[in-house]
């Protein structure tokens, strides 16, 4: 299944009220509306028109089609459901693409007849609603609670409601997403998460704070470096522990190197920094520092090369920011460096990043690391090459006076008036077959 990007609208600006879920490009709509909400739908101009409800209710599921979505969903007994999918689209559903698509979204065989067109179209509609539903029917959010651990007062996201029941359970089995797996958690870690699913629900932060002290402990700590810390943080923060393995001390140095070094970071600046420490497998506190230090590296030496060798850029591109890094993690200092791109330059080379690479490469296999071991090398190939060079003077072949060239013993003619009479008689002999031929 190919990657796809669903778009979510939170109606009440939090995951517990009403959400919609939708496609770039695509005029359908799925909805979520709890109960207590439903009465808010009235203003909504998707909810004048006709659909297709799925009521739910803990494990108990029940589709019907309408002609107008708001008038449904007052006229249900409150006690028979918890919340309700609303399938909408912009052009509307006639009778019999309701029935179809409520036989579908049943499970069971549609008994009305569509066009060819018109069933092409409601089965791309369900493909497309389905990934939405899956999505909203997963999302368990709603509500916050507050707790109160040991050291800390943390703010943590909480289920009041029954879970939802994924739309995907009364579906049929062509339409069924039976290519995405099913997330498992680790052996070795209780709760891991697949990259289907990546963060936890609220309810999974609460017991992952409940099991492990650590965990509370943690949180508590960042708390203090974050100042405001909701559900997001949170979950962001457990996905960095549980999913990437960045243990706890290692995302508190994360934590202060972002606070430290940039101006009012965001979430997604602190995931960032996360994805690239576990791309590095610098998931611990030590290596964690250590990263930090060839990363703050990198601007003050591309300055310090574009400056001293006059090369063009304001700031490194990401190939380059690469070879610093490397070059920094292999503790070169900014002289031998430096060295490596004198050499670059001398050449000329066209991309003098590219050059220095293969020389720092070659120094970092021979172990050389300080100036005084690159001008011990360099003198030493200088000799190996001054050395080959004799060699090679040696074995070129000596001319005598006479035209005469003597190589490895043998005398050979080297100009006309030193031909032997064999090769003359050669030549007198393929004279005249030659003139025959012309005449």
């Amino acid at each position: 299944m190919r990657a796809r990007s669903l778009q979510i609208y939170l109606l009440d600006g939090h995951p517990a009220g009403r959400v919609k879920a939708f496609m770039r490009g695509w005029t359908g709509a799925v909805w979520r509306i709890p109960k207590e909400l439903c009465a808010r739908c009235g203003g909504q101009s998707d909810f004048a028109g006709a659909g297709v409800l799925c009521l739910l209710d803990g494990a108990q599921s029940r589709t019907l089609p309408t002609e107008s979505l708001y008038a449904a969903l007052m006229e249900q007994e409150p006690s028979a459901w918890q919340n309700a999918l609303a399938f909408t689209c912009a052009e509307g559903f006639s009778a019999e693409e309701r029935a179809y698509l409520c036989a579908r979204l049943s499970g069971k065989v549609p008994t009305c007849t569509l066009p060819d067109e018109g069933e092409s179209a409601l089965e791309e509609y369900i493909e497309k609603a389905q990934l939405c539903a899956d999505m909203l029917a997963s999302n368990e959010e709603s509500g916050v609670r507050r707790e109160v651990f040991a050291d800390t007062q943390l703010e943590i996201p909480a289920t009041s409601r029954a879970p939802l029941t994924p739309v995907s359970s009364t579906l049929s089995p062509q339409i069924a997403p039976t290519d995405i797996l099913t997330p498992q958690p680790s052996p070795l870690n209780p709760h891991s998460r697949t990259p289907q699913t990546l963060k936890p629900s609220s309810a999974e932060i609460a017991a992952q704070i409940e099991e492990d002290p650590a965990c509370a402990a943690f949180l508590g700590e960042a708390q203090r470096h974050l100042g405001t810390f909701g559900y997001p943080e949170q979950a962001s923060l457990l996905w960095m522990h549980n999913y990437l393995g960045l243990d706890w001390e290692a995302l508190l140095v994360l934590l202060h190197q972002v606070r430290e070094h940039e101006t009012q970071p965001g979430l997604k600046s602190y995931e960032s920094y996360a994805n690239k420490l576990a791309r590095d497998g610098a998931t611990t506190a030590e290596t964690a520092e250590a990263w930090f230090t060839v990363y703050r590296n990198v601007p003050r030496l591309y300055t310090f090369l574009t400056t001293r060798w006059n090369l063009s850029g304001s700031k490194p591109t990401p190939a380059q920011s690469e070879k610093l890094e490397r070059w920094t993690a292999w503790g070169f200092a900014d002289e031998v460096i430096d060295l490596a791109f004198e050499a670059a330059l001398d050449i000329p080379a066209k991309r003098p990043f590219d050059y220095a690479d293969k020389v720092l490469r070659v120094w970092q296999s021979e172990g050389i690391r300080t100036p005084e071991q690159v001008q011990a090398a360099r003198a030493a190939w200088s000799a190996k090459v001054a050395q080959k060079s004799t060699k090679t003077a040696a074995r070129a072949p000596a001319s005598s006076p006479d035209g005469i060239v003597r190589k490895g013993g043998q005398v050979v003619p080297s100009t006309p008036g030193g031909w032997d009479l064999d090769e003359l008689a050669r030549r007198a002999r393929q004279k005249p077959v030659l003139q025959e031929w012309e005449d």
